[in-house]
C-alpha cells in the first residue's frame, strides 16, 4: 500500500461535547468506525460528506473522546486518483493554515489503496451555513454583513498570504458559529498561485468553482487570483445585506449569469438597502469591478476597513479623495424612517427595539411583550 498523504495535528474544536444522535444516513467505511463514533450527516458535495463524529482512538495529539467533523471521500470516487489527489491537496493546504477564521484540519489519511478510506478531521464548529442563515434570516443588518465581511476576508487572507486562493468562496461554504464568528470551510478546490504569472493559479482543466460567484477574469480564462476570491465575497456581502444576489433575474440560467458577469453594471447595494452605510456601499461595489486590477483589496486591507469603519486609513483617504462621500455619509446618517411613534411606552420601545437588533446581529434572547 502507498499513502499519498498521513498528517495529524492538535486543536481545539468548538463543541466539547456531542449528544446522542441517530446513525447517519450514508454508509461509512466499517474501518472507520472503529475509530470513530458516528453522529450524523452534517453536508455533503462533490467530493465526500462530513458527519459530526468523535475519536475511539487516539488520533494524532487528538486525545480518546475528542469532537470532530469528519469528512469521508464519497465511495463514488475512491477509485479516481485525481479525486484522491484533490482530497489530499484541501489536508496539506489545510494543515499548515493557522488562523481562526479558516475550520481547522486536525489530521488526515489518503491512500491510493482502494481497501483503505480516505478521510479528513476537521475542528467541529456549532453553527451554520450562511446560506442556511440568509434561507432563513434576510437580509442581515449591514453591522452583521461588515462582521460576516471581516472575518471572512481574514480567512482568505491567511489562504492568500500561504500562495493559495479558495476559488469557491460563497454562502454554503461560510460557517456562522453560535457566536456569530464567520470561518471560511471547504477547501476542496483551494490551489496554489503560479507567481511567475501576474499572481494566477498554476493549475489547468477547465472552469472550477460556481457560475454564480466566478469572477469576470476566471470566466474569460484566465486563471484564479486572489482578486477573484474578493470578487466572490463582495457577492456574498451584496446577498448578505440587502437578500438577494445582484443578477438575482438572471439567476438559473448559466448563459445569462455568465455574461451579467462580464458585461453588466452590478446594481448598488443601497439600491436594496438604502439604510446601510456608505462605507459599505462603496466597498461592496468596490469588491465588484469588473477589472481585478480595479478591485478592492488586498484581503488583509478589507479585513481592516470593515473592522475600523469610517476610522480606517482607507476610508478617511476615501473621503478626503471624494469629498461627496462624507456628504452622502452624513445625510444618510440624519435620514430617519417615517413611523407613528407609540405614545407613553418610550423606555420599553426602547428596550424592544434594542432586543431586536442584537437578535438580527446574531445575539437573540427570549423578550415577553405584555399590555
Amino acid at each position: 500500500m502507498r499513502t499519498i498523504l498521513k498528517i495529524a495535528a492538535d486543536g481545539v474544536a468548538l463543541s466539547p461535547s456531542m449528544d446522542a444522535c441517530d446513525e447517519p444516513n450514508t454508509p461509512v467505511p466499517a474501518a472507520l468506525r472503529a475509530r470513530f463514533e458516528f453522529g450524523e450527516e452534517l453536508g455533503t458535495g462533490a467530493a465526500g460528506t462530513v458527519y459530526r463524529a468523535r475519536t475511539l482512538v487516539p488520533l494524532g495529539d487528538l486525545p480518546l473522546g475528542y469532537d470532530v467533523a469528519v469528512k469521508v471521500l464519497r465511495s463514488g470516487r475512491t477509485e479516481d486518483a485525481g479525486a484522491r489527489r484533490q482530497f489530499a491537496r484541501e489536508a496539506a493546504i489545510g494543515r499548515q493554515l493557522e488562523s481562526e477564521f479558516v475550520v481547522r484540519i486536525h489530521a488526515a489519511e489518503v491512500s491510493d489503496d482502494l481497501d483503505q478510506p480516505s478521510f479528513v478531521a476537521m475542528e467541529y464548529v456549532a453553527g451554520r451555513s450562511l446560506r442556511t442563515r440568509l434561507e432563513q434570516e434576510a437580509p442581515v443588518t449591514g453591522t452583521l454583513t461588515r462582521r460576516i465581511g471581516a472575518d471572512a476576508a481574514r480567512g482568505l487572507a491567511a489562504l492568500h498570504a500561504l500562495g493559495v486562493v479558495h476559488r469557491d468562496v460563497k454562502p454554503e461554504n461560510l460557517l456562522l458559529t453560535d457566536k456569530s464568528q464567520l470561518k471560511l470551510m471547504d477547501l476542496g478546490l483551494a490551489h496554489s498561485i503560479d507567481r511567475r504569472h501576474d499572481g494566477a493559479t498554476s493549475s489547468s482543466g477547465g472552469f472550477h468553482g460556481s457560475f454564480a460567484y466566478a469572477a469576470p477574469e476566471v470566466l474569460r480564462g484566465r486563471e484564479h487570483g486572489p482578486e477573484a476570491d474578493l470578487y466572490a465575497l463582495g457577492i456574498v456581502l451584496f446577498e448578505a445585506v440587502t437578500g438577494r444576489h445582484p443578477f438575482a433575474d438572471v439567476r438559473g440560467n448559466a448563459d445569462a449569469m455568465i455574461h451579467a458577469h462580464l458585461e453588466t453594471a452590478p446594481p448598488r447595494a443601497a439600491g436594496f438597502a438604502p439604510r446601510i452605510s456608505v462605507l459599505l456601499d462603496e466597498i461592496i461595489d468596490g469588491l465588484l469591478a469588473k477589472d481585478p486590477a480595479k478591485r478592492f483589496g488586498p484581503a488583509d486591507e478589507l479585513a481592516e476597513t470593515l473592522t475600523l469603519g469610517e476610522r480606517s486609513p482607507y476610508w478617511r483617504r476615501h473621503e478626503r479623495d471624494e469629498p461627496r462621500l462624507a456628504s452622502a455619509r452624513r445625510l444618510r446618517a440624519m435620514r430617519r424612517p417615517a413611523r407613528t411613534p407609540f405614545f407613553g411606552r418610550a423606555a420599553e420601545l426602547r428596550r424592544l427595539e434594542r432586543a431586536w437588533r442584537e437578535a438580527r446581529e446574531g445575539r437573540g434572547s427570549t423578550v415577553h411583550v405584555s399590555g
